[in-house]
């Protein structure tokens, strides 16, 4: 398999470098569509997780409290009169309700968009390497601590990056060794505070050598600590300011399927914040799923990171860089948050508003809807759901003006009448004898 050179210059293998990076654990994981965050049934890991909060407990959780108007709406504000039900490749999906497109802080929205773009970009360097190019991974930090508010953190970072591809020196590198990059910024917290962070693909027309990858990393890192520096935070560290890993010549074609796998990692490693976790701290959806759990230390926490990171652009690309991969013209996150965007989506009926209403009323509507549809469900399927969301339904579940709660009182007041006339009747049955003493 082919060698890599990382920052520090020490040849090795992939999953040394990956490690040193903190990148492994992601570089060797491909989640299928069944794992995956969506609009479908909970995986068997989600509903059997330490926490117990699953994608629809997140989404209750942001209805009710969000600080945002798109994100307390998504998925659960209608538009039109009817809501579309679809089966798609991760499941079930709704149409005719917002949708806020957020790719930081809406775990449905973030999943759809960031998992399109992973693939897309995956696909884009599978291709480039193949044809004989070069990659260099760089992950650029800065110090930080736990005083530090994260919105001028987040500035900080793509400020030092703009002026390490203004850089003079880093310019001339640039006109010699003709790259390209593809920039993602992400963020983490723990207890030193709000750790945003790049993972850039820096795209050349062939594989750097050992030489040339230190020579860059030189430069990126002197051109990084002085932008840092000059925003008035203190130098970055040499260990963790700026890594590198360079993709290496292949040994052979028999080893191209084992590399591109690595390439497909660390294309996740560039864009799915949305499914990373922190072993030290809180990625975003772990810190979301705390707070959904009732953990009110970490409100004000996540209030910070949805304004903070709200209209941010999480991946951007220099001139060129799409085409150089050819991967065309860039869809919006409103275009790949659609769910039902994809061609193999099949729509399996529809819901009135009400029915809608006592879907999203319904304290566990969502996830036995989901569940109780498949890719072979049809209207009749749909029905018997909707039947099962009105029958179990509770009258409290509904806000005192709406039209069917009435019917759902009177219908509980009749349940417990019975329930009283059975109990009684087993009474009298005892005192009369008519059960022995086995029963």
């Amino acid at each position: 398999m082919g060698s890599i050179v990382s920052s520090a210059g020490v040849a090795g293998t992939w999953a040394e470098a990956l490690e040193a990076l903190g990148l492994g654990k992601y570089a060797n994981k491909s989640a299928n569509a069944g794992q995956e965050l969506c609009h479908a049934p909970l995986s068997r890991s989600e509903r059997s997780s330490a926490s117990g909060v699953g994608l629809w407990d997140l989404k209750r959780w942001l209805w009710r409290n969000s600080s945002l108007k798109g994100l307390s709406k998504c998925d659960r504000v209608r538009w039109s009169p009817f809501v579309q039900v679809w089966s798609t490749s991760e499941g079930v999906a709704f149409l005719g309700v917002s949708r806020c497109s957020s790719v930081w802080a809406c775990p449905s929205c973030a999943q759809r968009i960031r998992r399109s773009r992973s693939r897309e970009l995956g696909a884009g360097l599978r291709q480039w390497v193949s044809d004989g190019h070069g990659v260099v991974f760089v992950t650029l930090t800065v110090p930080h601590s736990s005083v530090m508010p994260l919105k001028p953190l987040f500035a900080a970072v793509t400020s030092a990056w703009n002026s390490v591809v203004t850089d003079f020196g880093v310019r001339a590198l640039r006109k010699r060794l003709s790259f390209k990059y593809v920039r993602s910024l992400e963020v983490t917290s723990g207890d030193n505070g709000w750790h945003p962070h790049l993972h850039n693909a820096l795209l050349f027309d062939r594989p750097l050598s050992r030489n040339e990858v230190l020579e860059l990393d030189a430069e990126c890192f002197r051109a990084w600590s002085s932008a840092v520096v000059r925003l008035g935070l203190a130098p970055p560290s040499r260990t963790y300011g700026v890594r590198m890993v360079r993709v290496g010549k292949l040994d052979g074609a028999e080893n191209v399927g084992r590399y591109v796998a690595k390439i497909e990692g660390l294309s996740d490693e560039l864009v799915r914040l949305d499914s990373k976790e922190s072993r030290k701290g809180h990625a975003p959806f772990q810190l979301l799923r705390e707070v959904a759990g009732g953990n009110s230390d970490l409100v004000a926490k996540w209030y910070e990171y949805e304004n903070a990171s709200r209209g941010r652009r999480a991946l951007s690309w220099s001139q060129g860089c799409r085409e150089a991969l050819a991967l065309g013209v860039e869809a919006s996150d409103e275009e790949l948050s659609d769910p039902a965007g994809s061609k193999s989506s099949v729509l399996l009926g529809q819901l009135s508003s009400r029915e809608h209403d006592w879907l999203i009323a319904h304290p566990r509507g969502p996830e036995h809807f989901c569940e109780a549809l498949g890719p072979a469900s049809g209207p009749d399927d749909v029905k018997a759901a909707v039947a099962w969301l009105w029958d179990s339904l509770p009258a409290s579940a509904l806000a005192e003006s709406h039209p069917d709660r009435p019917y759902l009182e009177g219908r509980e007041r009749e349940r417990e009448a019975q329930l009283v006339a059975d109990a009684e009747s087993l009474v009298r049955g005892f005192q009369a004898g008519l059960f022995d003493e086995e029963f």
